[in-house]
């Protein structure tokens, strides 16, 4: 899916940036959604996790 609040708000500024003859500049990125699957990931299989598995089941 789309983050459509997040796409507006980068499309909104390069707008007013435009209109107003400047240059645009966006936000750097931010963790993509591969990453953030990956660390999940890693945390769902951690010791952390697998410590308190016995307690919460």
């Amino acid at each position: 899916g789309v983050s459509w609040r997040v796409l507006l708000e980068d499309l909104q500024q390069a707008y007013v940036a435009l209109t107003k003859g400047q240059l645009v500049a966006l936000a750097a990125k931010t963790t993509s959604l591969k990453h953030w699957a990956e660390q999940l990931q890693q945390y769902a299989t951690g010791e952390t996790l697998t410590a308190e598995r016995d307690y919460w089941l």
